[in-house]
């Protein structure tokens, strides 16, 4: 390994046993000399190398380079070759601010980052026309304020996709994005504040789960999303109807519970991650709800509680922001479980819903169901730095709505619980009018009705 403390005119020696050169924050690096002579280098790292203003061509053709990290070189302008790399996987530029030119390939390429660059548009080229191509699975174009064109430039399998801050995504180049990726898992949308809605052709990415749209100031509406999705951001995002939103995702989450309630997953915390709203009320389908930060609700001793699905009010608090939330549910004074959650989010612009679940983890199977006083209490707190005490102080109210297991072979009216969660998903079936599926869904998630407290 050559570190930045080494003479880098030791690189012109014999390096046959190389494998990685480490030169971050070497300010007075003007170039890198040939690496002809190093067959086995992996890693090559040159962030903040702020007088770097080219590389040389030998780096392109090192056989076992894997990761190249560039980020915060602000002198390099352009960075282009014809040579196909058939093993880079990483590749950082972010923060190369004046990079204008941008054409590299690599038949493994796994992360691309171009994170605050000023290129206007990604070639084609940059994928290897290989059959043996591994498709990049994240790619960064956040803050790419001259990139004109990307909708027709990126890879079908790519997982991971940042557009932070891009100002020129609309309604109608997003569409042409979706349209050419099935495999999406991520999609970050936040600060794209042209955006004023999601296309429709949003619910065929059927793989995606977390999709970020905090502060898209014009964004109006979100249409049907996929089934998919259990994290939801959307912090100030003023005029989204959050009424018409969060009842999709308390239908993901009741779809997610009932068809990952087996044997082999009764032991395990299932992620059901978050929906992150901009309002001021518990969603109407909760059984229980209060306008303080704490709440008990009675248990059913003839059911098995499944999950707990629950949410917080949050005041937007001027000058302030919330860095994490937590929840504990206690019994008889004593804490069955708790949950937690970094938020990290800038100041909200007003009130803001937290829309979340707990699974069935082992603590549930220690419920005491035979007591005079059969309740859980649930306290909800906020801090807005990692050195703050946790307070209740920002917390303008909780909901809280417990879900019960069911028979695992037969539902309700005799139907087997497959029958009863594909009528949730929302399969057609042409004996089962809408009404009695709205009921089928009802029973699903509470056998017993409770009253509001």
């Amino acid at each position: 390994m050559v570190s930045k403390q080494c003479d880098v005119s030791f690189l012109l020696q014999k390096l046959d046993n190389l494998e990685e050169i480490d030169l971050d924050y070497s300010k007075d690096l003007i170039e890198i000399p040939d690496l002809s002579r190093a067959p086995k280098l992996k890693v090559v790292l040159l962030s903040f190398c702020e007088s770097l203003i080219q590389l040389h061509p030998s780096i392109f053709t090192a056989p076992k380079l894997r990761c190249l990290r560039l980020k915060g070189c602000k002198n390099i302008e352009s960075l282009k070759t014809n040579i196909c790399s058939k093993s880079l996987r990483i590749l950082d530029l972010t923060d190369c601010s004046s990079l204008v030119e941008f054409s590299m390939m690599s038949e493994e390429m796994a992360e691309l980052s171009l994170r605050n660059t000023a290129i206007h548009e990604i070639p084609s080229s940059i994928w290897c026309k290989s059959s043996d191509r591994i498709d990049p699975s994240r790619l960064d174009l956040s803050r790419c304020a001259n990139l004109n064109i990307v909708w027709n430039r990126l890879s079908n399998d790519l997982m991971v996709l940042e557009l932070t801050g891009c100002l020129q995504i609309n309604t109608s180049i997003l569409w042409l994005i979706l349209d050419e990726l099935r495999s999406l898992i991520e999609l970050n949308l936040s600060e794209c504040f042209n955006l004023e809605a999601l296309p429709e052709n949003i619910q065929n990415n059927s793989k995606l789960e977390v999709l970020n749209l905090n502060h898209c100031w014009k964004l109006k509406f979100l249409p049907k999303l996929p089934a998919s999705l259990t994290e939801l951001s959307a912090i100030n995002c003023p005029y989204l109807d959050i009424d018409s939103i969060q009842r999709p995702m308390l239908e993901n989450i009741l779809h997610k519970l009932h068809t990952t309630d087996s044997e082999e997953n009764r032991w395990h915390d299932i992620n059901f991650g978050f929906t992150f709203l901009p309002g001021n009320h518990v969603p109407h389908e909760f059984d229980y709800f209060t306008r303080e930060s704490s709440i008990v609700i009675p248990l059913d001793p003839e059911c098995n509680l499944s999950a707990l699905i629950f949410c917080f009010i949050l005041s937007g608090r001027d000058g302030s922001y919330y860095h994490s939330l937590c929840c504990n549910f206690n019994q008889n004074g004593k804490i069955i479980f708790d949950w937690d959650e970094v938020v990290r989010a800038e100041m909200f612009t007003g009130d803001h819903v937290l829309l979340s679940c707990i699974i069935e983890i082992w603590d549930f199977e220690m419920l005491d169901y035979e007591s005079d006083h059969c309740n859980i209490s649930c306290e909800f707190m906020c801090r807005a730095n990692e050195e703050e005490e946790w307070s209740t102080d920002g917390i303008k109210g909780c909901g809280v709505h417990p879900v019960y297991s069911l028979d695992h072979s037969l539902g309700l009216d005799g139907r087997s619980r497959d029958e009863i969660v594909e009528l949730q998903s929302g399969a057609q079936s042409p004996n089962v009018s809408d009404q009695h599926l709205n009921i089928y869904i009802n029973k699903l998630r509470h056998p017993t009705k409770r009253k509001r407290t």
